[in-house]
């Protein structure tokens, strides 16, 4: 239940800046597009440290 969650939230954060990352791969900005992709790295960086966290405390 604890990793459904998890990839809701982490779909539900990631989900913006994939529209976003389209736009600018159409428009060929690759500063952006790396940018972008930064972001997302540390957000998926960050809801699995939430997830190791929460599941070391529950368990």
């Amino acid at each position: 239940m604890l990793k459904i969650v998890f990839i809701v939230l982490f779909i539900l954060t990631e989900l913006p800046f994939v529209f976003k990352f389209a736009k600018a791969y159409k428009e060929c900005e690759i500063i952006r597009q790396t940018a972008i992709i930064l972001i997302m790295l540390i957000d998926a960086l960050i809801i699995f440290g939430l997830y190791k966290l929460t599941a070391f405390v529950i368990g």
